[in-house]
């Protein structure tokens, strides 16, 4: 009698996956400090495996976090030169490997809650506290489409290169209506891609009031990229 398997554990593939992936252990110099940041060796050598192992289910978990992308590097630049974060409660959205939240805890914000919706963040999260010398950070896996009811309060939300699929402005200004407390600030970090207009239009829509705080030209391979921060200020009260 024939036997029907029991389905795969994508969870167990992914496992398999992060130890099979090649990594390095990168150090870059951000914010006037020297990050160890362990990243993925060859992010296309990485999809090419994912294809492989999850045939059409690559497009949830694509490595991208895998890798320091220029505005994230730039939102953290922007961030060491505005001060400290001393009492302030701060969310990362599409954190990756996490540097602009280790940032934060190191300026002394009060609380750090880093989320993404890869389900290997938080492996790489957990070893580049490790080697940074900093306090586990909380992280909490993210849909935008499908927040969690309770995740809010919080006085700065951060994030760097988020607007690169059509769906996502009117997602994440939704969000950030709900998570950002009245008078808390957004900052977004983004190389000018074509939706970031959008997104401001509706996240003016939410009652934000929207400026761009700085053009900051960052390296990236053998290049610079102009990356665009976007300051946006949640009106004063509830609504």
């Amino acid at each position: 009698m024939r036997r029907d398997r029991a389905p795969r554990d994508p969870s167990a593939r992914l496992a398999r996956l992060d130890r099979a992936f090649a990594r390095r252990r990168e150090v870059v110099r951000v914010a006037g400090r020297d990050w160890a940041l362990d990243c993925l060796d060859d992010l296309d050598a990485v999809i090419d495996a994912l294809v492989a192992e999850l045939p059409g289910g690559t497009r949830e978990v694509c490595p991208h976090f895998g890798v320091l992308w220029p505005s994230a590097a730039a939102l953290c630049e922007h961030l060491a030169a505005r001060g400290g974060l001393a009492g302030q409660r701060v969310l990362e959205l599409g954190c990756g490997l996490a540097l602009p939240s280790m940032l934060a805890r190191r300026l002394g914000a009060a609380a750090v809650v880093a989320t993404d919706r890869h389900p290997l963040t938080p492996l790489f999260l957990a070893r580049n506290c490790a080697a940074n010398g900093i306090a586990p950070i909380d992280y909490r896996p993210l849909d935008w489409r499908h927040p969690p009811a309770l995740l809010g309060g919080f006085d700065l939300v951060l994030g760097s290169d988020l607007l690169y699929e059509a769906w996502q402005p009117g997602y994440l200004a939704s969000l950030l209506r709900r998570v950002v407390v009245p008078g808390g600030e957004v900052l977004v970090a983004d190389p000018g891609r074509r939706y970031l207009d959008r997104f401001v239009c509706l996240l003016e829509a939410e009652g934000f009031t929207c400026d761009l705080a700085a053009v900051r030209p960052t390296a990236h391979g053998s290049g610079v990229v102009e990356v665009l921060v976007l300051s946006g200020m949640a009106p004063n009260l509830p609504g």
